[in-house]
């Protein structure tokens, strides 16, 4: 009996042993699914943060517009000016902006800007009045000279080629980004657009397959300190961003080299909110089909173009491709 009853304690300890170590693991401040979004599929009211979320997607039909000319094999922006597309190349390249036709992917002008540098030119912004250049790539995480050109759009006269200078560059820096160099680093940049006094920047993240969301003003001066609203897990790398002309409706354009090319949209946000309302993951199709997303532009209509660079290793050409399911 005595022999039995050890047997019974040293068990029951043991299982007290075994409930405490799955406690201290699994502990209140430490829930297993970390997703607080209320627009993501596995939503948990009690969770802190949204590093497990999971969002709707859908893959959606992408028509082929054009093979792009040579000339932008580094295509790294798109905006609407006029009847044209506007589109540049990325670092090591001229300061060049190519005015495309929608139509057949020609670029039928080239206007340069011959006052600023090309350091990573990775995106194009507008409003009303400017053309803004995003000279924010930054795949070293060493730059220190983090800059957004700004050009008059009077000053740009689509169907003559010709010369432009920029009229100023709104600098800035993060300011959580404390070293610098290093291949785990989050303060890369590639995607932007303005809304509301305000350019809004998307990051490419090396260290996880989010993104995160700063802004800075629009206005020149000293060295902005961008601030940080917030992110979400996007699958993969965020190379383009852009808004609807009426502010409602986000796009988000990226890809996994593994994977699949995809854009996001975002919409139903509170004005200038434009993470707290419905994500949604289009996806396009493969990496190895599609090639390096790089830049995305919604049009009037409510469709979107995406144009993607050349990927030798693929053996693929640069492209201009519509997505009209957005």
């Amino acid at each position: 009996m005595c022999f039995l009853m050890r047997i019974e304690l040293r068990s029951a300890a043991l299982f007290s042993f075994l409930l405490f170590l799955l406690a201290a693991c699994n502990g209140d401040d430490s829930p297993q699914v970390l997703c607080d979004d209320p627009a993501a599929l596995n939503y948990a009211p009690d969770a802190v943060g949204n590093r497990d979320c999971n969002y709707p997607s859908r893959v959606v039909p992408v028509e082929t517009v054009a093979i792009l000319d040579g000339a932008l094999n580094e295509i790294s922006g798109l905006e609407i000016f006029q009847d044209f597309l506007v589109g540049h190349n990325d670092r090591g390249n001229a300061p060049d902006l190519f005015f495309i036709n929608p139509n057949t992917g020609e670029p039928e002008h080239l206007i340069s800007v011959t006052n600023v540098e090309n350091r990573d030119w990775e995106d194009l912004a507008a409003n009303v009045t400017y053309l803004f250049i995003g000279d924010f790539g930054n795949n070293d995480g060493i730059r220190t000279d983090l800059g957004i050109h700004r050009v008059p759009k009077n000053d740009l006269y689509p169907g003559i080629s010709g010369e432009v200078h920029a009229d100023a560059t709104i600098a800035f820096r993060y300011p959580e980004q404390t070293v610098f160099g290093g291949e785990n680093h989050d303060f890369d940049c590639e995607a932007s657009f303005w809304y509301n006094g305000y350019l809004y920047l998307f990051t490419k993240h090396n260290s996880n397959r989010r993104t995160n969301m700063y802004r800075i003003p629009d206005t020149p001066g000293t060295v902005h300190d961008a601030e940080l609203l917030g992110g979400f897990e996007v699958g993969g790398r965020i190379t383009g961003a852009d808004i609807s002309a009426d502010g409602a409706v986000v796009a988000l354009a990226g890809n996994r080299r593994s994977g699949n090319c995809f854009v996001w949209k975002l919409s139903n946000f509170p004005s200038g909110a434009f993470l707290e309302g419905d994500k949604e993951q289009l996806v396009m199709g493969p990496f190895a089909q599609f090639g390096q997303v790089e830049s995305v532009k919604i049009t009037p209509d409510g469709g979107v173009f995406v144009a993607s660079e050349a990927a030798e290793e693929f053996g693929l050409s640069p492209k201009l491709y519509f997505i009209s399911e957005f």
